[in-house]
């Protein structure tokens, strides 16, 4: 490569090197060869006329403001001899002139027979060609489409990034777990959060527990379940660096080992920064993009705004809620009537390709010695829950339970306006989800619990929906059956609150 054709590449990349003179005897040197591998790693490598070899690789390659980051390391080989490192892995910023220039020095130390600046020159022209390549503009008709391909529905989805926060203590490690396990063996833990088509490796990033800890939830998760814990499936791996620090040896260890599920515990301590500050979670977006076609889910906490305002808000900058392409918040408490359950419910609150799902709920039970318990439960089994059910829903809801004027339905749901009950209870009138009887109004339907049939309801040739009250039991024909519903636990998992 002459150095018309490198100052013009130069130029277009926005770099000011100084070329300074070739080292005595030689002339320009002839350009590398340039391998990359499937990690997108480069390898620059030259060979001598005299036999001599020298490569340069270059990984981790970043780039954030004005600054062209990589992982430098440098060997050379003479005639059948091994390798010899020059530079053991040294980050350097190759647009900073002070960097490289010292670098050269140390290079030139090293072995005063190679000109080094041309190299390092090439080495920065092939990075920067690297990047560029990597953002060209497409022909958007060219792309094949397809559609979306869940993981672990309605939760994961392939090859996307979901965020999962919740509050200290509340159980979003132990449910993280629970759901590698799920995707890891193909047997259903959590109710509504459906089993993978294929069972998936997973891979557990931890900054906060220990092995110990995951070791004791996994034994009793299994048991639980009944079943022995995976082998060769779930992987743990306790962190000490920030995710884009260690990423290479993570990007590796996915590719070589299959992974399909990559869980991050948690994201305050992944990230490289500050999570408050832009800069810091775009950096941790693009770092978790770049772990490649896996489903990627990102455990963090709450923000402020949950906490003072009621609002189900991740911590940390707007590009930790914005940039993953969906996001739930993990609520709950305790049981009332439970020392050892807790109501929880997922509601989801962001979502790039699809729409936003209801509410889901479930029990967690430690009542048992040695054993977690996953069951289906109820959102209304939770305030934490149940406020963020729709009004809609939250109406219906107490129409199953017998009679109920509008005034009665606002004292007991203080939180949705008089008018507002009386307009949403019109349109379930119209839509025959109820019925006005009088003053009051009931649901043409009933909460039926998972797996249960009844003799009163499911009977194909006479439908019949009925409502428990103080009256007695009301039938309501001319209903459409429903004993699907009641016959079997639906796809989602859910209990049948009412009949759409």
């Amino acid at each position: 490569m002459n150095k018309e054709v490198l100052k013009l590449a130069a130029d277009e990349a926005g770099v000011d090197v100084d070329y300074g003179t070739l080292a005595q005897g030689e002339t320009d040197i002839p350009s590398p060869d340039v391998l990359t591998d499937e990690l997108g790693n480069l390898s620059m490598q030259w060979l001598d006329p005299a036999g001599i070899s020298l490569e340069m690789r270059i990984s981790n390659l970043d780039t954030k403001r004005d600054a062209l980051a990589c992982l430098l390391t440098v060997r050379k080989r003479e005639g059948g001899s091994k390798w010899k490192w020059l530079l053991a892995p040294r980050r350097i910023n190759l647009l900073s002139s002070s960097s490289v220039t010292g670098l050269r020095r140390e290079l030139n130390n090293s072995d005063k027979r190679f000109d080094w600046q041309q190299r390092l020159d090439q080495v920065i022209i092939a990075c920067y060609q690297s990047i560029r390549d990597a953002s060209k503009a497409i022909d958007l008709s060219t792309v094949q489409s397809s559609k979306t391909t869940w993981l672990a529905a309605p939760m994961l989805e392939q090859g996307e990034h979901t965020v999962l926060f919740a509050e200290g203590g509340l159980g979003k490690s132990l449910f993280a777990l629970a759901l590698g396990i799920q995707c890891a063996t193909g047997k259903k833990i959590v109710p509504s959060i459906a089993v993978p088509e294929e069972p998936v490796k997973v891979l557990y990033l931890d900054w906060e527990t220990g092995a110990d800890v995951h070791k004791r939830r996994l034994d009793q998760i299994c048991t639980g379940i009944s079943t022995t814990p995976p082998k060769d499936r779930l992987y743990y791996w306790r962190m000490e660096h920030a995710l884009r620090e260690a990423f290479q040896d993570i990007k590796q260890f996915i590719t070589a080992n299959n992974i399909g599920l990559v869980i991050i515990d948690s994201a305050a301590l992944a990230a490289n920064g500050d999570v408050n500050e832009s800069s810091t979670g775009t950096d941790y977006i693009k770092t978790v993009r770049e772990l490649g076609n896996v489903a990627t889910l990102t455990i963090t906490h709450v923000s402020k705004a949950t906490i003072e305002r009621d609002r189900l808000v991740p911590i940390g900058s707007v590009y930790f809620q914005n940039g993953p392409r969906s996001s739930w918040g993990l609520v709950g408490e305790q049981d009332e009537l439970s020392e050892t359950k807790r109501n929880l419910g997922l509601v989801h609150v962001k979502s790039n390709n699809a729409s936003l799902n209801k509410p889901l709920s479930f029990t967690i039970d430690f009542s048992e010695p040695e054993q977690i318990k996953f069951s289906s439960g109820s959102v209304f089994n939770s305030d934490a829950v149940s406020k963020h059910v729709s009004k809609r829903d939250r109406i219906l809801n107490l129409l199953t339970s017998g009679r109920w004027t509008a005034k009665a339905i606002a004292d007991e749901l203080t939180d949705i306006p008089y008018e507002t009950i009386r307009r949403t209870i019109t349109r379930l009138v119209k839509s025959n989800h109820a019925m006005k009887m009088g003053d009051e109004y009931v649901a043409v339907a009933r909460q039926v619990p998972v797996g249960t049939t009844t003799g009163q309801v499911g009977t194909p040739q006479k439908p019949v929906v009925v409502v428990n009250n103080s009256n007695g039991t009301i039938p309501i024909k001319g209903i459409v059956p429903i004993e699907k519903e009641t016959t079997k636990e639906r796809e989602d998992g859910e209990s049948a609150w009412w009949i759409d």
